[in-house]
Formats: structure tokens, C-alpha cells, sequence
């Protein structure tokens, strides 16, 4: 019997890191079961490594301006996976750091970019990354930033489907989940609406080849991703992707749960946000399409049974009883002692040892 592991982030810990501490364990506890393992993204923070790692990239730092960016690079230096979250960690609050980082990236010959979007809590719709990259935040740094750009095949690997202005766009919802207060959203609403007549100003709309129509960076789904810089890059040529899709399909998600008998997957809360666009969403349904039973461990699960079987979902196991919620947040030391122990006491129930006192 063979086992894939295929989860994405769990809260602190990476997917890799999870994904190690779930097969470890099912090994432990059924050593005659073969496990492998598939660390999936969604555009996030840890989308890169997860990318690079499939492609055997090695990690390099990228000298961008006052900040070292962590990044994946290939081995004919050709190709190379960044994540905007940790180029924003490493330097300031926009999207600067990040256009530093491309623009280094650029001069080293690179020629095909993925950026992950996810993981960051600046609102500037890409004004940082124009200005790092070209020299100026104007109608002028966006054409340069297009003519820099041009020989430069960039996916850009959003982790929402967002659009960029209203209230399901980049701004609002950031009063949840920024903690910014109505006036400040709304006056980023504002300023992402002056960036975008810019951004028009510069780059002329491209249109649909089969029906004529202009196309509207704006109303792209995933142009909200990254404070809208899933927007600037679309608009500068990228194509924007959905993470969860675009990383099983680059990680060969659907090819390898083919070849497994059962597919375990893990996040640290099962719940209502994670029933579409997410990683858990994109590897149940593979394992639907595949017909091969599917599990998920969680630290909590929120969703009842009804909601798990839509996904295609056989059995949700969490480490707090279900339904319960942690009061403060859980450390990465926490869930990396915990997952091991949820991962063990699954596979007792679902690859049990042979029994020896059954003919």
C-alpha cells in the first residue's frame, strides 16, 4: 500500500516541514506502508521553496538593495522562485523590496520568474516594486518597468481570487485581516484607484482575441493578491495564476495520487475559508478525480461532515476535539509536536498492521 502526504502549510510550520513530520510518523507507526510525499502551496509564504524544490532549484540570497531576499534559483541560473511575503519581511513595508529583488535577479540573466503573492500586508498595488525596479512611481517607471520586463517570462501565483478595487477586492477586506481601521481602508481604496488611472496611462488595455473586448487587469481574478500587486504585475505582462492549481499541476499532484492507494492532507484549521481556493481544496479533489480516498489532519476542524463529503473528504481528524478553538495562537514547536501525534494515531485507523491470528 502506498501513501502520499500532500499538505500545505500547517499555521508556522512549512509544507515540507509538515509533510516530513506526517510521514515520519505514518512510517512509525506502519512500517509496512510505503509513504511518499508531495508538499503542495497556495501563493503564499513557502509557495517558492515548495516550486524550487520540485525543480531541484537550489536556495540562493538575493542582494536587493539594503535587504537579502531569500530565493530559488535553477541550476543553468536561468529560472528563479521568489515569494513577495519574504521579500517584504527582509525590507520594509511595500512591494520595493521585491522589485529590488527582480531587478537583481533580471541582471544575473534571468528569464523566467515565479512570484508567489501571498503572505504580505502592504497596499500599494505594486507601487514599490515600479519604483524599485525602473527608478520612479509614475506613468514613466511603468513603461520601463513593461520595456525591463519584455524578454522575461513572469507567472505571477496568487493566493486569492480577488479583485482589486470593492469591498471583495485588496483593501477592504484588510480591516479583518490587517487590523486597519475603516478610514485607513478607505483611503487605501482610494490611492489604489489614483495608482490604476496611472498604471492605464502608461500600458494601453490589451484585448480578448476572440471577442475584441479590452482587458481589464483590474477585474483579473488574483489582481487583489499582494496588496494588488498580483494587479501591476498582470498588467506589465505576467500571467496570473491560481496557486493551488498552478502548484499541484507544477508539483505533478494528480500523476502521483494515480500511483497511491491513499492521500493524506493537512492544515492547521478546517474550515468554511478553506472549502475552495486552498490547498486542502485542490488535493481533495484530485483524490476525487482519482477516486482514492482522502483524509485530513488539522489542529481544528470546524466543518461538518455534510461539507467534508462535497469535498470529496473520507475522514477530518484535528488535535483539539472538534469543533473547538484555540484560545491563543499555536507556536510552530506546538504543532510540530502535535502533528506527529495526530499522524500516528490515523494510521493506526487507516493502514493498520497486518493482522498474524487471520489465515
Amino acid at each position: 500500500m502506498r501513501v502520499l502526504v500532500a499538505p500545505g502549510p500547517f499555521g508556522r510550520l512549512g509544507a515540507g516541514e509538515a509533510a516530513s513530520a506526517i510521514a515520519n510518523a505514518w512510517r512509525e507507526a506502519s512500517p509496512h506502508v510505503e509513504v511518499v510525499t508531495a508538499p503542495q502551496a497556495d501563493g503564499g509564504i513557502g509557495t517558492a521553496q515548495v516550486l524550487g524544490s520540485a525543480q531541484h532549484a537550489q536556495p540562493i540570497v538575493v542582494d536587493a538593495e539594503a535587504a537579502a531576499v531569500a530565493a530559488f534559483l535553477s541550476a543553468d541560473r536561468s529560472r528563479a522562485w521568489i515569494d513577495s511575503a519574504e521579500a517584504e519581511a527582509a525590507g520594509g513595508e511595500d512591494s520595493a523590496p521585491l522589485g529590488a529583488a527582480v531587478a537583481s535577479l533580471l541582471a544575473d540573466g534571468v528569464r523566467t520568474l515565479v512570484i508567489g503573492l501571498g503572505g504580505v500586508r502592504s497596499l500599494d498595488g505594486g507601487r514599490g516594486f515600479v519604483r524599485a525596479l525602473a527608478g520612479s512611481a509614475d506613468a514613466d517607471g511603468v513603461r520601463r518597468a513593461r520595456e525591463l520586463l519584455a524578454d522575461t517570462t513572469v507567472t505571477a501565483v496568487a493566493n486569492t481570487d480577488r479583485q482589486l478595487l470593492g469591498f471583495h477586492g485588496a483593501c477592504y477586506p484588510a480591516i479583518a485581516e490587517l487590523g486597519l481601521d475603516k478610514t485607513d481602508a478607505q483611503a487605501a481604496e482610494q490611492a489604489m484607484g489614483e495608482w490604476l488611472d496611472v498604471v492605464r496611462a502608461a500600458i494601453p488595455a490589451r484585448r480578448d482575441l476572440l471577442q475584441g473586448r479590452p482587458i481589464r487587469p483590474e477585474k483579473e481574478r488574483g489582481a487583489g493578491a499582494a496588496g494588488g500587486l498580483g494587479f501591476l504585475l498582470f498588467a506589465l505582462g505576467a500571467q496570473l495564476v491560481a496557486g493551488p492549481t498552478y502548484v499541484a499541476g507544477q508539483t505533478g499532484l494528480a500523476e502521483k495520487i494515480t500511483h497511491c492507494d491513499l492521500v493524506v492532507t493537512a492544515t492547521q484549521v478546517f474550515d468554511w475559508r478553506v472549502l475552495e481556493h486552498s490547498v486542502l481544496a485542490e488535493v481533495t479533489s484530485a483524490a476525487a478525480t482519482a477516486a482514492t480516498p482522502a483524509v485530513v489532519l488539522a489542529d481544528e476542524v470546524h466543518v461538518g461532515r455534510r461539507e467534508q463529503m462535497s469535498l470529496g473528504v473520507q475522514g477530518a481528524y484535528s488535535v483539539n476535539k472538534s469543533g473547538w478553538m484555540r484560545p491563543v495562537p499555536v507556536s510552530a514547536a506546538e504543532l510540530a509536536e502535535s502533528l506527529p501525534g495526530l499522524a500516528r494515531r490515523v494510521a493506526g485507523t487507516w493502514t493498520p498492521p497486518p493482522r498474524t491470528d487471520v489465515p
